[in-house]
């Protein structure tokens, strides 16, 4: 839910766009342009699938969206960064709480075994 809020006001940021229609919004939005915005569709994307499954991928997103946030809502004043940063700190969160959802067959697929050269394997 998070996640694809954050996505939605990272395509819409309405804080560098004069549109006379909402609409404009959709297609006007400076996505990809300016880092907030950019950031902001990031932490959503990453919300929603999870990090991709990478915790430093995760955690890197999440500080420099803290710090963007940050800068944005308290030093030049624009607040409405200040969702950039609850979504920052939210995947920083989620990041950090995260278990890893291992089966047994996964990982043991993945074991290995140190014994002695012509030792039989028991099970």
């Amino acid at each position: 839910m998070v996640g694809g809020v954050l996505i939605a006001f990272g395509w819409v940021y309405p804080h560098f766009l004069d549109a006379d229609t909402r609409a404009a919004y959709l297609y006007a939005a400076p996505l990809g342009l300016i880092p907030c915005p950019t950031l902001s569709a990031m932490v959503g994307a990453a919300l929603v699938v999870d990090g991709l499954g990478s915790r430093a991928w995760s955690l890197i997103l999440s500080g420099s969206a803290v710090l963007y946030g940050v800068v944005g809502w308290f030093h030049l004043g624009v607040a409405i960064d200040g969702v950039l940063l609850v979504g920052a700190i939210t995947l920083g969160i989620a990041t950090l709480v995260r278990r890893e959802h291992a089966s047994p067959e996964t990982t043991r697929a993945f074991d290995v075994e140190t014994r002695p050269a012509g030792a039989e394997r028991t099970a």
